[in-house]
């Protein structure tokens, strides 16, 4: 929400982050009441980097019970 800013950060989302994005964004999703997500990111074969914020959104939308389809670049 446009309250509730994503402070600055100069590092990549790392694996012992995730649970935490994924609560935050989870809970934002419901309070918006979004019921259907489509997540757009490069293939974790060509970019490891973006497996954790992948599995952030999936872990997100399992607990916002949000469809999630994901789609890569």
């Amino acid at each position: 929400m446009s309250d509730d800013p994503i402070p600055y950060y100069d590092h990549l989302l790392q694996p012992d982050e995730v649970d935490a994005l994924a609560r935050r964004v989870a809970d934002q999703m419901t309070v918006r009441g979004i019921t259907d997500l489509r997540f757009y990111m490069r293939s974790v074969e060509d970019d490891p980097d973006v497996r954790p914020y992948r599995d952030a959104m999936e872990e997100a939308c399992r607990l916002a019970e949000v469809k999630m389809g994901a789609r890569t670049l």
